[in-house]
């Protein structure tokens, strides 16, 4: 750690009392040498503000007013001398780095530090992902499985309507051939008639079959632009 950012006591009394070990942190009341710390900090620091940050302090100072959360924390150097630490919140002044206070684990203003490069990886990844969520091809995937689904019910549909009227047919036809057909004729007839059944049920078949790959070619496509899109979103 640099040494400069370890603080002297401006006033220490002979063999201060320190605490044991850590009080709670959010409720409890803090050792008179954290009170002293904190206390030198705003004098030596926060009153001459070096960095002319506008803490919302001076009425008549420029400047979006930002407010800034300090910490100090009380220490031994390696003699067994109590010193303390000071550290800020975030950024003070547009920088993370003042003479005096402790730096940031990373720095998140460093353009070739772990952040930065972090971020710009992130930022690659979220523009590629906009670009595919708001892409032409995907719109168009989706709204060709729709439009096939429709086309596809449509023509199932109407291939049903006609095979039930051509089987009233067929029922009004045996009906005619019982009344008025030899039963050689009639069992001809019943052939016929069978036949045309079969076929209108291997049109039905074939057409549903067709019609289920030309979906499932469709959705294909568009799940693989999905799981691009997934993928680059995990």
């Amino acid at each position: 750690m640099k040494i400069d950012c370890l603080h002297r006591f401006q006033h220490l009394q002979p063999d201060p009392q320190l605490p044991e070990k850590f009080t709670f942190p959010f409720y409890y009341s803090p050792h008179e040498l954290a009170i002293q710390a904190a206390h030198e900090i705003q004098e030596d620091y926060l009153k001459k503000n070096p960095w002319n940050h506008n803490f919302g302090l001076d009425a008549d100072m420029d400047g979006m007013v930002i407010g800034k959360m300090f910490g100090v924390l009380v220490v031994k150097d390696a003699s067994g001398e109590p010193g303390y630490l000071a550290a800020f919140s975030g950024k003070l002044a547009d920088a993370n780095h003042h003479e005096g206070f402790v730096p940031p684990v990373f720095d998140l203003l460093d353009d070739l530090g772990f952040f930065k490069a972090e971020e710009q990886e992130v930022n690659a990844l979220t523009l590629k992902l906009e670009e595919l969520e708001r892409s032409n091809e995907l719109k168009k995937l989706e709204r060709a499985v729709e439009e096939e689904k429709l086309r596809s019910e449509m023509e199932i549909d109407a291939l049903k309507a006609l095979i039930k009227s051509e089987k009233s047919k067929r029922d009004e036809k045996r009906l005619h051939a019982q009344l008025n057909l030899t039963p050689d004729e009639q069992n001809e007839l019943e052939y016929a008639l069978k036949k045309e059944s079969i076929e209108f049920s291997y049109q039905l078949k074939k057409l549903k079959a067709s019609a289920q790959e030309n979906i499932d070619d469709l959705e294909t496509k568009l799940n693989q632009l999905q799981e691009e899109i997934n993928d680059l979103k995990e």
